[in-house]
């Protein structure tokens, strides 16, 4: 061998073992979600999907407020989230100016109920009770909603989930009404007499009661997957869909939550 080709040869061998040594990594598909069900559930969807396609990485990041992961979307640091229904996706694209967010499909309901410490059921909530509800415009117009739906306020006609302290009509009780930001319902329920409490706030706090009322399936706040238009990784976003509406996801849901939570397709 002549040392013109053998320098070829060990060229080409050394070009052969960077390139192996150097590939590009795999650019992972990121998910911001809450922490609770959210975060479970798509941890169980993605580890589904690396298994058997190991190009679909999966990046998930958790957030513990509603604000952040629309942020995070639309600034391009995120490709997909999943944690808020569709109501409060378009207050937060409306009320703050996003450009580059578009809903993509349901996912899961997490029902709001109306819980309390000191009495039993709705109808025993007594004259005055301070009722402490989320301060974010779309969950407080669901709280609203529910306590119209339980006949324990009345609002404005066609208000919907539009819905605000000032579209009470009638309050027969004199209820007064607290605004909180969500995730501290939990923690604040010893001081008032009934809360209102998205699921999963109370399954993240470890709340150890019942709510004496809740929505039921026919809810509109089904909660909805968000994407960034401008992602590079629609397909991945695609295949990551498929997986999470399968039916082991499903099955998964609905033996881990019993209930509590609900499949929204």
């Amino acid at each position: 061998m002549n040392l013109k080709r053998f320098a070829l040869i060990s060229l080409l061998g050394m070009a052969a073992l960077w390139y192996h040594t150097h590939k590009a990594p795999i650019e992972a598909l990121r998910i911001g979600v809450t922490a609770g069900p959210h975060a479970h559930i798509v941890a169980f969807v993605a580890q589904r999907m690396q298994a058997e396609f190991p190009e679909g990485k999966v990046l998930i990041r958790e957030f513990n407020d509603f604000i952040l992961p629309n942020i995070a979307l639309n600034d391009g640091s995120l490709d997909l989230n999943c944690y808020q229904h569709g109501p409060f996706l378009e207050e937060q694209i409306r009320s703050r100016g996003y450009k580059h967010i578009a809903a993509k499909g349901p996912n899961i309901l997490l029902p709001m109920g109306l819980y309390s410490q000191k009495f039993p059921h709705p109808e025993a909530l007594p004259q005055k009770a301070r009722i402490a509800l989320p301060n974010d415009p779309s969950n407080g117009g669901r709280a609203l909603l529910l306590l119209a739906a339980l006949h324990l306020i009345e609002l404005k006609p066609n208000c919907g989930v539009t819905a605000c302290l000032k579209d009470i009509t009638q309050n027969p009780k004199n209820f007064q009404f607290i605004e909180v930001e969500a995730p501290q319902l939990p923690r604040i329920l010893p001081d008032v007499d009934a809360a209102l409490i998205n699921t999963d706030w109370v399954l993240l706090s470890r709340l150890p009661i019942t709510p004496i009322a809740s929505e039921d399936t026919q809810s509109p706040y089904v909660n909805s997957f968000a994407v960034n238009t401008r992602s590079p990784h629609k397909e991945k976003i695609e295949l990551f869909l498929k997986y999470y509406y399968a039916p082991e996801t499903r099955a998964f849901i609905e033996k881990e939550y019993a209930g509590r939570i609900v499949p929204g397709w």
